[in-house]
């Protein structure tokens, strides 16, 4: 059985683990935030409280990022801000 133990300098990679419903907010923020020359599409197979949640999510960010082009100056101002689109499908 010794040679299943791992050696001394194998070093096991430790992942995080969160329970629950991810901060869906933060996480899309977090993308539009990374990729701020284009909109941020949502796909979505859930059911309709996390599809509700998610559409009330894009449609915050979005009016956020209106409301900050509208008071941008520069060469992008007045474009209307990046989008958060949410797409969704539901199977049976």
């Amino acid at each position: 059985m010794d040679s299943m133990r791992p050696m001394p300098s194998m070093v096991l990679p430790v992942l995080p683990v969160v329970f629950g419903r991810p901060d869906f907010e933060k996480e899309l923020r977090a993308i539009g935030k990374a990729h701020r020359d284009f909109d941020v599409h949502t796909y979505v197979c859930g059911n309709m409280t996390i599809v509700k949640s998610l559409r009330e999510i894009c449609a915050k960010l979005t009016t956020e990022q209106s409301e900050a082009a509208s008071k941008s100056i520069g060469p992008t101002a007045g474009q209307g801000g990046q989008k958060y689109c949410m797409h969704f499908e539901r199977f049976g």
